[in-house]
Protein backbone atom coordinates (compact mmCIF):
# COMPACT_ATOMS: atom_id res chain seq x y z
CA UNK A 1 0.00 0.00 0.00
CA UNK A 2 1.55 3.73 -0.66
CA UNK A 3 1.98 5.71 1.97
CA UNK A 4 -0.01 8.99 1.32
CA UNK A 5 2.68 11.28 3.56
CA UNK A 6 1.74 14.70 1.13
CA UNK A 7 -1.83 14.55 2.47
CA UNK A 8 -1.22 13.87 5.86
CA UNK A 9 1.25 17.04 5.70
CA UNK A 10 -1.83 18.53 3.92
CA UNK A 11 -4.14 17.97 6.31
CA UNK A 12 -1.83 18.98 8.98
CA UNK A 13 -1.21 22.54 7.55
CA UNK A 14 -5.30 23.00 7.23
CA UNK A 15 -5.40 21.73 10.73
CA UNK A 16 -3.29 24.63 11.65
CA UNK A 17 -4.76 27.31 9.67
CA UNK A 18 -8.01 26.02 11.09
CA UNK A 19 -6.65 25.90 14.80
CA UNK A 20 -5.27 29.51 13.94
CA UNK A 21 -8.84 31.08 13.32
CA UNK A 22 -7.96 31.62 9.53
CA UNK A 23 -10.57 30.77 6.71
CA UNK A 24 -8.93 27.87 4.58
CA UNK A 25 -9.60 26.72 0.95
CA UNK A 26 -7.88 23.19 -0.05
CA UNK A 27 -7.07 22.12 -3.78
CA UNK A 28 -8.06 25.69 -4.72
CA UNK A 29 -8.10 25.91 -8.68
CA UNK A 30 -6.21 28.83 -9.79
CA UNK A 31 -4.88 29.38 -13.69
CA UNK A 32 -2.51 26.93 -15.81
CA UNK A 33 0.81 26.06 -15.23
CA UNK A 34 3.61 26.13 -17.80
CA UNK A 35 2.66 22.82 -18.71
CA UNK A 36 -0.92 23.44 -19.67
CA UNK A 37 -2.07 21.51 -16.55
CA UNK A 38 -4.51 22.60 -14.31
CA UNK A 39 -2.63 24.52 -11.21
CA UNK A 40 -4.15 23.38 -7.70
CA UNK A 41 -2.75 25.23 -5.29
CA UNK A 42 -3.00 23.01 -1.99
CA UNK A 43 -3.92 25.34 0.91
CA UNK A 44 -4.93 28.88 1.17
CA UNK A 45 -4.64 30.43 4.44
CA UNK A 46 -7.25 33.90 4.17
CA UNK A 47 -7.71 36.51 6.86
CA UNK A 48 -9.34 39.92 6.19
CA UNK A 49 -7.56 41.17 3.79
CA UNK A 50 -4.46 39.22 3.43
CA UNK A 51 -3.63 35.86 2.21
CA UNK A 52 -0.96 33.19 1.98
CA UNK A 53 -0.68 30.08 -0.50
CA UNK A 54 0.99 27.20 1.05
CA UNK A 55 2.35 24.32 -1.07
CA UNK A 56 3.11 21.13 1.19
CA UNK A 57 5.80 18.35 0.69
CA UNK A 58 6.64 15.60 2.24
CA UNK A 59 9.72 13.32 1.70
CA UNK A 60 10.28 10.52 4.15
CA UNK A 61 13.38 8.92 2.06
CA UNK A 62 15.36 9.64 -1.18
CA UNK A 63 12.66 10.21 -3.76
CA UNK A 64 10.98 12.90 -6.28
CA UNK A 65 9.54 15.47 -3.47
CA UNK A 66 12.87 17.17 -3.20
CA UNK A 67 12.94 16.86 -7.32
CA UNK A 68 9.89 19.25 -7.55
CA UNK A 69 10.98 21.34 -4.62
CA UNK A 70 12.51 24.13 -7.46
CA UNK A 71 10.07 23.82 -9.96
CA UNK A 72 7.28 24.20 -6.83
CA UNK A 73 9.26 26.79 -5.97
CA UNK A 74 8.79 28.88 -9.65
CA UNK A 75 5.32 27.91 -9.73
CA UNK A 76 4.41 30.20 -6.79
CA UNK A 77 5.77 32.87 -7.91
CA UNK A 78 2.89 32.90 -10.47
CA UNK A 79 0.18 32.95 -7.56
CA UNK A 80 -1.54 36.32 -7.06
CA UNK A 81 -1.59 35.94 -3.03
CA UNK A 82 -0.07 38.05 -0.50
CA UNK A 83 2.89 35.39 -0.20
CA UNK A 84 3.46 31.79 -1.86
CA UNK A 85 5.73 29.41 0.44
CA UNK A 86 6.30 25.90 0.53
CA UNK A 87 5.64 24.05 3.65
CA UNK A 88 8.22 20.57 4.04
CA UNK A 89 8.32 17.57 6.37
CA UNK A 90 9.53 14.40 6.65
CA UNK A 91 13.86 13.25 7.06
CA UNK A 92 14.43 12.61 3.35
CA UNK A 93 15.02 16.45 2.17
CA UNK A 94 19.34 17.18 2.01
CA UNK A 95 20.21 19.79 4.66
CA UNK A 96 22.17 21.66 2.17
CA UNK A 97 18.70 22.06 -0.18
CA UNK A 98 16.63 22.90 2.85
CA UNK A 99 18.95 25.59 4.73
CA UNK A 100 20.00 27.23 1.03
CA UNK A 101 15.91 27.86 0.55
CA UNK A 102 15.11 28.62 4.35
CA UNK A 103 17.26 31.35 3.94
CA UNK A 104 14.99 33.00 0.99
CA UNK A 105 12.26 32.41 3.03
CA UNK A 106 9.93 30.32 0.43
CA UNK A 107 10.72 26.75 2.13
CA UNK A 108 9.35 26.91 5.80
CA UNK A 109 9.55 23.79 8.00
CA UNK A 110 6.27 21.95 9.47
CA UNK A 111 8.07 22.52 12.39
CA UNK A 112 8.61 26.27 11.99
CA UNK A 113 5.20 26.96 10.33
CA UNK A 114 2.73 28.05 12.59
CA UNK A 115 5.10 30.58 14.04
CA UNK A 116 5.56 32.13 10.42
CA UNK A 117 1.78 32.09 9.69
CA UNK A 118 1.24 33.86 13.11
CA UNK A 119 3.67 36.53 12.30
CA UNK A 120 2.44 36.86 8.54
CA UNK A 121 -1.21 37.47 9.74
CA UNK A 122 0.18 39.29 12.60
CA UNK A 123 -1.95 37.43 15.32
CA UNK A 124 -1.09 37.21 18.41
CA UNK A 125 1.47 34.05 19.49
CA UNK A 126 -0.18 30.91 20.80
CA UNK A 127 1.48 29.02 23.64
CA UNK A 128 0.79 25.70 22.86
CA UNK A 129 1.77 24.67 19.08
CA UNK A 130 -0.51 22.68 17.05
CA UNK A 131 0.61 19.59 16.34
CA UNK A 132 -0.86 16.33 14.27
CA UNK A 133 -0.29 13.00 15.61
CA UNK A 134 -0.64 11.50 12.14
CA UNK A 135 1.80 13.33 10.87
CA UNK A 136 3.76 13.20 13.95
CA UNK A 137 3.72 8.90 13.47
CA UNK A 138 4.37 9.42 9.49
CA UNK A 139 7.65 11.57 10.24
CA UNK A 140 9.02 8.98 12.57
CA UNK A 141 8.00 6.02 10.51
CA UNK A 142 10.16 7.54 7.85
CA UNK A 143 12.94 8.83 10.56
CA UNK A 144 13.39 5.23 11.89
CA UNK A 145 13.07 3.30 8.23
CA UNK A 146 15.83 5.56 7.26
CA UNK A 147 17.86 4.65 10.57
CA UNK A 148 17.46 1.05 10.03
CA UNK A 149 19.16 1.15 6.20
CA UNK A 150 22.32 2.92 7.66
Amino acid sequence: MKRQTGTILEDAVEGLGRHLGLTVLRQFKLGRRITGRERLIDIIFRNNDKNLAIECKFQGGSGSAEDKIIASLEDLKCIPTDRAILAHAGPGFRDVLISHLAHYGTLIAWSDLQRWVELHFNLTPRKVIYTDSRLDAEIKYWADKTKKKR
